[in-house]
């Protein structure tokens, strides 16, 4: 790995392979290649200080993401993937080897717009309360999920990431969805009777 510096003054970092063909008769010589690996290292230089503000603020809090049941996910400034806890892992069939350094792949098209929108207020500082969505799994599913957002700070108080926190609520969608099933039954059996329908509360009153 090399570093430059662009026309811009800006630095870069490449991966350069070199190659000895001082026996090939053409070339009598090193060839090397380069890649632009400058967002990886950037990447990489930012998951570092989300480890070293974990250190800082509380060690005990890398273990609570690493355990949680809700899937957590820290993503850079630009939106990539910085950290997938086993919770995401297990909410979206997605090792983190597959997601880090990417954008996550579990956001419905759908809510694109609002999911991204979570993200930039989490990084403008802004903790991000709650909503309701869709999230895609691996193998194609939804299930339906709640997010909420929040910034990530370093000791001098500047956001360094965000982090998205994620719950699956399919099951508690579904029961609220029978509950009104029954509801609308009972409802249509009350009004739709011919005999005399009396309702009493658990007090045993009409």
């Amino acid at each position: 790995k090399v570093s430059i510096q662009a026309g811009d003054g800006a630095e870069l970092f490449l991966e350069v392979v070199a190659v000895n063909l001082l026996d090939d008769p053409v070339v009598q010589g090193y060839v090397a290649t380069g890649r632009d690996i400058t967002e990886r290292v950037r990447s990489m230089g930012l998951l570092q200080s989300l480890n070293d503000a974990l250190a800082e603020s509380n060690e005990a809090l890398a273990a609570i993401v690493e355990h949680s049941p809700v899937a957590i996910a820290a993503f850079d400034l630009a939106g990539a993937v910085l950290m997938w806890n086993p919770a995401c892992e297990a909410l979206s069939g997605w090792k983190a080897e597959e997601v880090v350094g990417g954008l996550a792949p579990t956001v419905h098209p759908d809510h694109g717009d609002d999911h991204m929108e979570m993200k930039q207020r989490a990084l403008a500082g802004e903790r991000v309360p709650s909503i309701e969505g869709i999230a895609i799994r691996k193998d194609g599913s939804e299930v339906e999920v709640q997010r909420a957002a929040a910034p990530l700070r370093d000791s001098n108080g500047e956001v360094v990431c965000g982090m998205m926190m994620t719950l699956d609520i399919s099951a508690l969608k579904q029961a609220e969805r029978q509950l009104r099933a029954e509801e609308r039954r009972l409802r249509a059996l009350v009004e739709n009777a011919d005999d005399i329908i009396i309702l009493i509360d658990e007090s045993h009153e009409l």
